[in-house]
């Protein structure tokens, strides 16, 4: 009997080609993207969820002094003692240590890039690293020794008998240890000593604490916010860590300064992926009540033929979920075809089968709720609200569409605006070049060489940039002339050597004087900071020991969704200030002919290849930089741009299923109409009339509601676009024209056919 079944579920797909296919392909498109973006976010948000408490593991570093939503620490490494001081001052911590992360310097071989991590015997215990082979740890505690994993044994050597080797000229392999994978915030393929130095005080490391079972971490945060860590060098100075924060180590990958797409565009994605789904289910259950209806005879006639409730309601069972099992099938398929290349994109490992099964498996239990009541209670449903359901899943289909359409316009033209907006600096034909263990007079050389490049109209030597930022020094400032009792204390942003970056840059002083070359005292402020103190004239007046005597404009220099931070400018540095640009990392900044980059980096790989071999440097440009803090942006453009394009695909082909069961149920209505008089325009008019209403009413809901989505993604960002009203009319004109070719066509067969003969063949 099942069989039976079966193979009337198969000859009525074959019957129903058309509404079949689409059917099947909105279902495995929708499912195909929502369980890419599903196992998208649990692989982002399952970092580190191997370790033992993993939940109760935490980074811990110095909070944000400026104020900035995107990053939590201003810096995320403390000092060495730090971390002891820190489990003997707080009883709710069970375990802390120290991770230093770097490079590993490996001869003999040609590989890839492989990582270093410097530990001490703290971070062994408490992460339960395990010796694999061999028994020393003489690689805790000398330099000329170190671990490697098994997965790196492999990578490099194809084997793990490793013990022995020489991995440069200093350092031999003592041990193969467990890893932790990719899946981790602490990545290693070779594990070192730390570096071991005189003063606890200078050399700084990621600090990690696991908390005790049953710590109130809320009470805890306050309490180590409210601390201060000091520590006693040799010299008798002390230092103190202070402003402390924390963030759960499962947590830490998916924060923006980390994941290249933002989480909440993910989750994004993965509704995107449900409403296709959905409206692809909306779809098929509208085709499947109309064939039921159409089914009618033949449904009766079973049951007089004495078929029970029960097997009815099995045979329509089975009648339906074939479609959904074959959709199932076809996603799995184009999982299968995207999944490598989604891979490279979002660097998610695993296999996706076993959870895509389980999201196919949910997805069919509530697509067979929905189509429940339809299958027992067919003839109530498809007499007597027929029509009813089919314009409400006509509407719901065009808001969606509407809806998805309305955002990728307003996503592109934001996109658009920040990537052409003036953000009040130039960005363009500018280059950034950091080199490390580079001494003073090799810089020289190297800028020397640089210059002399035909395309290169100026550099900076010992600068820093503004995109990407490299100022990290930061300043609280509790006294300003004018201030009240209520104001809170203003963080700043400071940069030095001013006068070069204003020219370089070009940055706009809004009011006031430009600093001198001997400038100690006086400083610029920018707009924002004006407005921070809450001041209306700001030239002249005192901010701690600075005096200041110019404003210059706001300008971008981060994420769009960033608010623009205070920002204090110097030209040299107070005598009495201990941090000066020597906090800035960046060495030189390079001003290049716009479409010379390609050529200008070519240029920078010889001459540190013929003058700093072996040197590590990083050379960047501030145009692509730009647009990696609005890669979430370009990304959700592409994936609103295929969803858009699936969703209108998916309506056009269901307005083309829906014309077509219409036509075949109305060609007695339409040969009448016919007979009465009716000429081809009037049949297509009464048509195009019924889905033009049907529009109208889609419309109605979905340009509000998208007004109010979009307008509270764009409330994110500092620079917004307007939502003009030319985005409604052509959205809606060209909806109304897809419409018009879907029915047009159909209707006009129809329309055509001998009234007498399709009154012959009722």
């Amino acid at each position: 009997m099942i069989q039976h079944y079966f193979k009337i579920a198969f000859r009525n797909i074959l019957k129903y080609k058309a509404q079949s296919i689409i059917s099947i392909l909105g279902l495995a498109v929708g499912f195909t993207c929502f369980a890419l973006a599903t196992l998208w976010i649990h692989y982002e948000m399952t970092y580190d969820d191997f370790h033992e408490g993993a939940d109760r593991i935490y980074f811990v570093g110095r909070k944000n002094l400026v104020e900035n939503e995107n990053t939590i620490f201003a810096s995320s490494r403390l000092p060495y003692a730090v971390h002891k001081q820190l489990k003997l001052d707080f009883p709710e911590i069970e375990s802390s240590c120290v991770w230093d992360y770097g490079r590993m310097q490996i001869d003999s071989i040609q590989a890839p890039d492989v990582s270093l991590a410097r530990i001490d015997s703290s971070f062994i215990k408490m992460f339960n690293v395990k010796i694999q082979e061999g028994s020393s740890v003489d690689f805790l505690y000398f330099p000329d020794k170190v671990a490697i994993t098994e997965e790196a044994a492999i990578k490099l050597y194809g084997h793990t008998s490793v013990i022995g080797k020489k991995v440069n000229e200093r350092q031999t392999i003592c041990a193969v240890v467990s890893g932790f994978g990719k899946h981790t915030n602490l990545p290693y393929d070779f594990l070192g000593n730390l570096i071991q130095t005189t003063d606890p005080t200078t050399k700084n490391y990621t600090t990690l604490i696991r908390l005790r079972k049953g710590t109130n971490v809320d009470a805890f945060q306050r309490k180590l916010a409210e601390a201060k860590i000091e520590i006693k060098n040799n010299q008798g100075r002390t230092d103190i860590s202070k402003n402390l924060g924390m963030v759960p180590i499962m947590e830490y990958h998916y924060r923006p300064q980390n994941i290249a797409i933002q989480i909440h565009y993910l989750k994004l994605f993965a509704a995107i992926g449900g409403l296709v789904i959905f409206c692809s289910l909306i779809n098929y259950l509208f085709l499947f009540a109309s064939r039921l209806h159409i089914r009618a005879r033949e449904i009766n006639l079973r049951k007089f033929c004495g078929s029970s409730m029960s097997h009815l309601y099995l045979m329509l069972t089975i009648d339906f979920l074939l479609i959904l099992l074959f959709s199932g099938l076809l996603g799995m398929f184009f999982i299968e075809l995207s999944f490598e290349a989604f891979k490279e994109y979002s660097e998610v490992e695993g296999n996706i089968y076993t959870e895509a099964s389980l999201y196919f498996v949910i997805i069919s239990i509530l697509a067979l709720c929905m189509a429940s009541p339809i299958i027992l209670k067919h003839k109530n449903t498809i007499k007597g609200n027929r029509h009813l359901f089919r314009k409400f899943a006509l509407i719901l289909q065009f808001s969606i569409g509407l809806l998805f359409i309305f955002s990728i316009t307003v996503l592109i033209k934001q996109t658009h605006f920040l990537r052409n907006t003036d953000v009040g600096i130039e960005r363009k034909g500018i280059a950034t070049m950091t080199c490390w263990n580079t001494s003073e007079g090799e810089l020289v050389q190297v800028n020397h060489e640089i210059k002399k490049m035909p395309f290169v109209n100026e550099t900076l030597l010992n600068a820093c940039s503004l995109i990407p930022f490299r100022g990290n020094v930061a300043g609280v400032f509790s006294y300003w002339d004018d201030k009240k009792e209520e104001d809170a204390p203003v963080a700043f942003n400071i940069m030095y050597h001013t006068l070069e970056l204003v020219r370089f840059y070009g940055i706009k002083l809004k009011e006031g004087e430009m600093l001198n070359e001997d400038d100690t005292d006086r400083i610029l402020i920018n707009e924002t900071a004006v407005k921070k103190l809450g001041v209306q004239h700001p030239l002249g007046m005192k901010i701690g020991m600075y005096t200041v005597i110019g404003v210059v404009k706001d300008f971008h220099n981060t994420a769009p969704t960033v608010p623009i931070h205070s920002m204090m400018f110097l030209q040299n540095v107070h005598s009495g200030d201990t941090k000066g640009p020597w906090c800035c990392e960046t060495d030189i900044i390079v001003k290049y002919e716009v479409g010379q980059w390609k050529e200008l980096k070519q240029n920078v790989d010889s001459i540190m290849e013929l003058q700093l071999p072996g040197r590590h440097y990083i050379l960047l440009d501030a145009e692509e930089e730009y647009e990696k803090e609005i890669q979430s942006e370009n990304s959700l453009i592409k994936v609103l741009g295929v969803m858009s394009t699936v969703c209108i695909l998916i309506s056009a082909f269901g307005i083309f299923s829906f014309v077509t069961l219409s036509c075949e149920q109305r060609r007695k209505e339409i040969a009448v109409r016919k007979v009465n008089g009716a000429t081809m325009k009037n049949i297509l008019y009464m048509f195009a009339k019924e889905y033009s209403i049907l529009l109208v009413v889609a419309s109605i809901f979905a340009f509000p509601l998208g007004y109010v989505l979009m307008k509270r993604w764009l409330e994110d960002y500092v620079e917004q676009t307007n939502i003009s009203a030319w985005i409604y009319c052509v959205i809606f004109i060209g909806t109304a024209f897809i419409i018009i070719l879907c029915i047009g066509w159909r209707v006009w067969q129809a329309a055509r056919q001998n009234p007498a003969e399709v009154i012959k063949s009722e």
